[in-house]
């Protein structure tokens, strides 16, 4: 389809004709005829034009990168553009009138109409540029032998003759240039303009068809159909010349009128872009997918995912081991306000005998949190405490599990212990006696300052947030050989959880905090109740916890 028309070239021309386009210089060559001038533009250049100086020039053609320019008496010259013309032939007998329309086929011949006059009829010939021969194919036209074009297949040929108001198809043998079976493609109304020029869109084969004193241009189908018509606000629409986007239509202002080209421009070049019925199928193709297409994205974005999945997890965790960190470092400050506020004694992990509260529990008010508690639920009914004190949580691992359910190392919980609050880092439990392994001292306490070498020793560890084996406490801080679930003697419950990439994160006595590589947790031979032993990993001293 047609549309957009606009300005090409601002050439004045009176009879602009023989438009034609240079793929190779992507430029589009006219002639004026009255004035015998020549003209040249490309899409984004300047218009460029010459005047050879022989006579009225009524088309042009390409060969052999210079241009053949049909003319007055009937003789052909060859030059370059803005070149000297050279006699190149001359079609004998024909001196009183001249060329009008021409058209090259691709086998070296040039179909050339002979002027029709008062005194003379139209006639057509075929020029063999090979031995330079003329054959007369038409004679005794009533008319203007105007327009030609050759189908995309180039087994069609299309003659205009302007007075007999007709356009005739021939078959065309391509290798001899030969024209047969004449018969008539379309008729048009006298009144309503002479069809003049045409050309054959070779995307499409459609014919466009040019009007004289008929202000249109004309699309039909290779069947004579009636496709399209383009109207135009000038009377005389000379000829046509496709290339890949566009459609070039020259006009004519003869005899030369300066109003009326004031007025609508006529006697230019114009230019309609096409829009091609496969451009548009494409375009509506391309809007959703096929089956095999989506199936392939899909694929696609399932491998990608599958991809960036265990780095975005890493990454997460990473994040997660991070805030970890934070957590035992605000417990170490914690910690540190607490001893200054009781004598350099630590808080205990748990005791029952003074009501003592728990580790936490004792460290929470430094950490930000309100008290006091409602028994071990971390409530905070009265002192405004939060239900989850989240320093006290280790974001990569959930404290809250249902009974029955399986801790890491099989591990279960009380019934009673249930939704209670459990913090899941492991606090010392050997500052709760003086350092006696063969007697338990639940309620001795530890001072600050008792180890030289603080820095050496853990102090708060990665748990599993489990319960410990006395009084229901919900501390969990602790390595244990009692099975909780039960009450009595089972599975051990391994109280440390190497959570972040097989490795715990510690807060040591000093208040520093770093990183341990554990393969497994292990105890001491023979003494294997509240002990921790953990392997030096990386330059890393994780000391057993018993020995103080």
């Amino acid at each position: 389809m047609l549309h957009d028309c606009e300005l090409f070239a601002d050439c004045r021309c009176e009879v602009a004709e023989s438009p034609r386009w240079n793929e190779a210089e992507q430029r589009l060559y006219w002639v004026d005829i009255p004035q015998g001038t020549v003209y040249r533009k490309s899409r984004r250049g300047g218009l460029e034009s010459f005047r050879p100086g022989v006579g009225k020039i009524g088309a042009l053609a390409f060969h052999g990168g210079k241009l053949l320019l049909f003319a007055a008496q009937c003789r052909i010259w060859q030059c370059g553009f803005g070149g000297r013309p050279e006699l190149f032939a001359e079609l004998p007998g024909k001196a009183h009138t001249r060329f009008n329309d021409v058209l090259a086929d691709q086998n070296g011949h040039i179909f050339c109409g002979v002027a029709w006059t008062d005194s003379t009829p139209g006639e057509l010939w075929r020029f063999s540029l090979d031995g330079k021969i003329f054959t007369q194919v038409e004679g005794d036209l009533a008319g203007m032998p105007n327009g030609m074009a050759i189908s995309p297949d180039r087994k069609s040929f299309y003659f205009a003759v302007s007075e007999e108001h007709t356009v005739y198809l021939y078959n065309f043998d391509e290798t001899k240039g030969v024209l047969s079976e004449k018969r008539i493609f379309a008729t048009f109304p006298p009144e309503n303009g002479n069809p003049d020029g045409i050309a054959v869109d070779p995307a499409t084969g459609n014919l466009a068809v040019a009007f004289w004193n008929g202000s249109r241009l004309e699309i039909y189908t290779p069947r004579g159909g009636l496709k399209q018509t383009v109207p135009f606000p000038i009377a005389k629409i000379t000829s046509a010349e496709f290339s890949k986007e566009c459609l070039f239509v020259a006009t004519g202002n003869h005899p030369w009128n300066e109003s009326d080209w004031q007025e609508n421009r006529s006697g230019n070049i114009l230019m309609l872009n096409l829009t091609r019925e496969k451009d548009k199928q494409m375009k509506k193709r391309r809007v959703c997918f096929t089956l095999t297409e989506l199936l392939v994205v899909i694929a696609i974005i399932a491998i990608l995912a599958a991809m960036l999945l265990p780095a975005l997890n890493q990454a997460r965790e990473r994040a997660k081991a991070s805030s970890c960190t934070n957590n035992l470092k605000q417990i170490g400050l914690g910690v540190i306000s607490y001893t200054g506020d009781n004598q350099d004694w630590y808080p205990l992990s748990f005791s029952n005998q003074y009501n003592e509260p728990y580790w936490w529990q004792a460290v929470a008010p430094y950490c930000g949190y309100s008290t006091p508690w409602t028994d071990n639920n971390f409530t905070g009914a009265s002192g405004g405490g939060p239900a989850k004190p989240k320093v006290f949580q280790c974001p990569s691992r959930d404290n809250y599990v249902n009974e029955g359910e399986s801790l890491p190392d099989g591990c279960k919980l009380k019934a009673s212990d249930i939704g209670r609050f459990r913090s899941n880092y492991a606090y010392n439990i050997n500052l709760n006696r003086g350092g006696d392994v063969n007697f338990l001292d639940w309620t001795s306490f530890f001072k600050v300052g008792k180890k030289k070498n603080p820095s050496a020793y853990v102090f708060v560890i990665d748990g599993m947030g489990t319960d410990v084996p006395e009084n229901n406490s919900i501390m969990a801080a602790t390595y244990t050989t009692t099975d909780h679930s039960s009450g009595g003697g089972g599975p051990r419950c391994k109280e440390t959880d190497a959570r972040h990439s097989n490795s715990l994160n510690v807060l040591y006595m000093d208040g520093h905090t770093g990183n341990a590589k554990v393969r497994g947790i292990r105890v001491d031979s023979g003494n294997d109740h509240w002990i921790w032993s953990l392997p030096r990993e990386a330059g890393l001293w994780v000391y057993n916890m018993y020995n103080f």
